[in-house]
């Protein structure tokens, strides 16, 4: 099921559909929203180019 960004984030600028919600900049594809998150063990900000370079 894919659903507007508006949906989750009302004032977001643009308005793609989202496919899928992910932690996992590996586990990214076309239409997915990563969501960088700093963790314990990884700070998952430190892989936003990488998911960006996935879709």
């Amino acid at each position: 099921m894919t659903m507007p960004l508006s949906k989750l984030f009302a004032h977001a600028s643009r308005d793609p559909l989202i496919r899928e919600l992910t932690l996992d900049s590996r586990q990214v594809r076309q239409g997915d929203l990563f969501l960088a998150v700093p963790g314990a063990k990884v700070d998952g900000r430190a892989h936003i180019a990488d998911a960006l370079s996935r879709g």
